[in-house]
């Protein structure tokens, strides 16, 4: 664990070499961990629809609660979220089981009886230990060595493909959602320019107060979970979070967050204090006529009042961030992107954003501003760092690319975290 650098490191040209735990490179990798996902779903077959789909795990709940906000009302099934295998799962549901470490003999359990009872199995999990031995041509080992902190894109687009193979969900675009990835960690790079990076901006405005995540709508509720999760695990400071639910019924709490500041307050000299609450909003429903929400007409209605009612919040735009053209994401040379198919091609102009593009661009957007937060504050390196589920000695994102400050260096760079 590092030493606090203070803020001021955001902006120091020395900003990669700070990162003492390795942690940036390994963020950067969500790319190619969406492509190992893609990679090792090809063989799965469709499948009938289940009675229910059951997720397993430790961190379960969030990562099902990822998914149903993705899906929405529409899936004919249930999709249910349990730490332990449920005792009426059989031969009609599917099950996937997310293992939290190597030697996770809760998963290892689940994934073995559900194996017993003829239920279609999934088991995400390290190639060796219980959790293999127990899970056996049912086993999908990630090929990318990484935190689980820092795995939601993996294990998110693997529920996606098995939800959409079930018939409970859309098909999802993993090689495009990949390039994406690319393309947000080309802008979250320490390389970058400082005042486009978006994960640097973040980090800076989040590490001047107490974070409080508001959800805009159903997906973004999500999302902001998941971003007060990787600020504790990450960055080791606290973040408050508020549904959108809850902030359409709290407007006392709105009132008095978006209240007006103290303008003689000295945040220096006045040591007593408390400290700022910093809302960020966050938001990932795709524009009219996308289809995607029924709903979506009010969420936007509703966005609009909050982004009146927080004048100085920051407003992070997961949709925004899956459409052309985004501030801090340079756009890749259309004659490169012909010549190399796994390139960053932008969508067309106008095109509506995918909600599955949205909410994973938008996350990772959020777990570097973590990484960052960590590096002002003292790092906090991840208890399974540095492979996670990965295969041991995996990390080949562990040897550091020089900062380079060229936008085809930068480029280049990004292939060789991924």
């Amino acid at each position: 664990m590092s030493g606090p650098a203070g803020v001021g490191i955001l902006r120091d040209p020395e900003l990669a070499q700070a990162d003492r735990a390795g942690l940036l490179p390994a963020v950067a990798a969500a790319g190619a961990q969406v492509r190992s996902v893609l990679a090792g779903v090809v063989g799965l077959p469709r499948m009938e629809r289940p009675r229910a789909m059951v997720v397993v795990g430790a961190d379960a709940v969030s990562d099902t609660g990822f998914l149903t906000a993705l899906i929405g009302r529409t899936a004919p099934s249930p999709i249910v979220a349990a730490r332990r295998l449920p005792p009426w799962v059989g031969a009609l549901d599917v099950v996937v089981v997310l293992a939290a470490h190597p030697d996770d003999e809760e998963a290892a359990e689940a994934a073995g009886v559900a194996r017993r009872r003829g239920a279609t199995v999934i088991v995400r999990g390290a190639e060796h230990g219980p959790v293999a031995e127990a899970a056996g041509a049912s086993l999908f080992a990630p090929a990318v060595a990484v935190p689980e902190a820092l795995a939601a894109p993996a294990r998110w687009s693997l529920l996606a493909v098995v939800a959409s193979l079930a018939g409970l969900g859309p098909s999802v675009e993993l090689t495009r959602t990949a390039d994406l990835l690319d393309a947000t960690a080309l802008a979250c790079h320490p390389g970058a320019e400082t005042f486009l990076n978006p994960g640097v901006n973040l980090a800076e405005y989040l590490a001047e107060g107490t974070g409080l995540l508001i959800g805009c709508d159903p997906l973004a509720d999500a999302l902001a979970g998941h971003g007060a999760r990787a600020l504790a695990d990450l960055g080791g400071v606290v973040a408050g979070v508020l549904t959108a639910a809850q902030a359409a019924s709290s407007p006392a709490l709105l009132r008095r967050i978006a209240g007006p500041k103290d303008l003689f307050a000295d945040p220096i000299d006045d040591d007593e204090r408390p400290q700022s609450v910093k809302p960020l909003l966050v938001s990932t429903s795709p524009e009219a006529g996308a289809g995607r929400h029924p709903d979506s007409v009010a969420e936007r209605m509703a966005l609009a009042a909050m982004i009146r009612a927080f004048t100085g919040a920051m407003h992070l735009d997961g949709s925004a961030d899956s459409l052309p053209a985004v501030a801090g994401v340079p756009e890749l040379d259309p004659e490169r992107a012909a010549r190399e198919p796994g390139s960053f091609v932008p969508a067309p102009a106008g095109q509506p954003a995918d909600s599955f593009d949205a909410a994973v661009a938008a996350c990772l957007r959020l777990d570097f501003a973590a990484v960052y937060v960590g590096i002002a504050t003292g790092q906090l390196v991840p208890i399974d760092f540095p492979d996670g589920l990965g295969r041991s000695g995996g990390t080949r994102w562990a040897v550091r690319p020089a900062t380079v400050g060229d936008r085809r260096e930068r480029e280049q760079d990004v292939n060789s975290w991924n």
